[in-house]
């Protein structure tokens, strides 16, 4: 019985750290997303303070 319970704690840290990884990629991505966004902006920028 402990062994089964000790298993079902291991799954459930096993699960969280899962749903954590997959939370980071998304930040990641969305991270990836601002800094060329932000790259975008700063040409544009260039471009106006160029004219």
């Amino acid at each position: 019985m402990s062994s089964k319970k000790g298993t079902d704690i291991w799954l459930i840290v096993f699960t969280m750290i899962k749903k954590e990884q997959a939370y980071i990629e998304r930040l990641h991505i969305e991270l990836e997303s601002l800094r060329n966004l932000l790259y975008q902006l700063s040409l544009i920028n260039r471009l106006y303070c160029i004219n």
